[in-house]
């Protein structure tokens, strides 16, 4: 994914006024970022998401306020979401607003992901950022997890908690702050950064449900994504990313995702030189190298993530791809890393 990927202006919002309250110059950190600051809280307009990245571990730094993204998720707003934040409050209750949160999250910004694994009664809410591997991530981290954490409550304004959440970075140092944010055990250095709430819990109704106004909003955001995301290959390389954990990522769901038939996505696929199984590889092969990157990643799990069903096939494919076992990929790197 392009590190140029743009999210909407709205995810500044409620920025400024937190830094100004902790006595930094969010203007200044702003424009350091390189964000215009007139830019924020604009629906209509659309900033670097690498930039925003690069602002809140900066802001923490400068703030000396580790959690920064954590305080920072407690004042920005369900409409930071745009378009999508309408879908989620107009829904029939709060399972429903988050799975459709994580169907329409590409129109906040294509380098967000979210998805629900349901378990014996638990909603497990997964995120993932597709950044390059290499970028300090944990205060969008933070902000994300505390904003999945609070999502159910601006919907519903009931005291929904989480039972777990888990999240890759590992600044545990400031474990019994996360603690207590969460009000639940909170695990780091996992495979996922997720959020797990009961299933019951989420079905709290919505108290402004409107299912006209739920429809508007979906057709909102169904054309403008057909009239703004013209790249197809860009598209559909999104929509694999987000399939690929489950048993969903076929032509059929894709195309379905984009509105159009199979054909007419093969056909477009093919205009830009592409096709849909080439397409799958070439995402497998970016997020193999992510996903070894995290060392208490099992094999079996890596494989699982990238929508194989053998381990054995996709150490196959890492080897075609890169001409070396998985395995032996990830011991060079843990040699390279303790040598560091």
């Amino acid at each position: 994914m392009s590190q140029s990927s743009p999210v909407r202006a709205t995810t500044l919002l409620g920025y400024s006024d937190l830094v100004d309250s902790l006595g930094g110059n969010p203007l200044q950190l702003l424009k350091n970022a390189g964000i215009d600051p007139s830019l924020s809280g604009k629906d209509d307009q659309f900033i670097r998401y690498q930039s925003f990245v690069d602002l809140l571990e900066q802001t923490a730094k400068v703030l000396n306020e580790p959690t920064f993204g954590l305080k920072l998720s407690s004042v920005i707003p369900l409409e930071s979401l745009g378009a999508v934040a309408a879908v989620a409050r107009s829904a029939e209750n709060a399972l429903i607003a988050i799975s459709e949160v994580a169907q329409y999250i590409h129109h906040y910004s294509p380098v967000v992901y979210l998805s629900l694994v349901r378990s014996d009664g638990i909603i497990t809410l997964v995120q993932d950022l597709h950044l390059n591997n290499t970028i300090p991530r944990q205060q969008i981290t933070d902000l994300k997890l505390g904003m999945t954490y609070n999502f159910p409550r601006y919907l519903t304004e009931s005291p929904i908690q989480p039972v777990s959440v888990s999240c890759r970075h590992t600044n545990d140092k400031y474990a019994k702050e996360y603690t207590t944010f969460f009000g639940c055990p909170v695990k780091f250095g996992q495979t996922d950064n997720a959020v797990s709430f009961r299933q019951d819990d989420l079905l709290t109704p919505i108290k402004n449900a409107d299912s006209f106004l739920h429809e508007l909003a979906e057709h909102h955001i169904g054309m403008e994504t057909l009239g703004l995301n013209t790249d197809r290959v860009k598209q559909v390389r999104l929509i694999i990313a987000r399939l690929l954990p489950t048993s969903e990522c076929t032509l059929h769901n894709v195309a379905a995702k984009l509105l159009v038939h199979e054909r007419s996505l093969q056909r477009q696929l093919k205009a830009q030189g592409s096709s849909f199984q080439l397409l799958i590889d070439e995402v497998r092969k970016e997020k193999a190298m992510a996903y070894l990157n995290i060392p208490n990643m099992p094999m079996s799990k890596v494989a699982e993530m990238l929508g194989f069903e053998e381990q054995s096939s996709f150490n196959k494919a890492f080897q075609r791809w890169y001409q070396e076992r998985p395995s032996e990929f990830r011991k060079r790197l843990t040699e390279s890393n303790q040598q560091d």
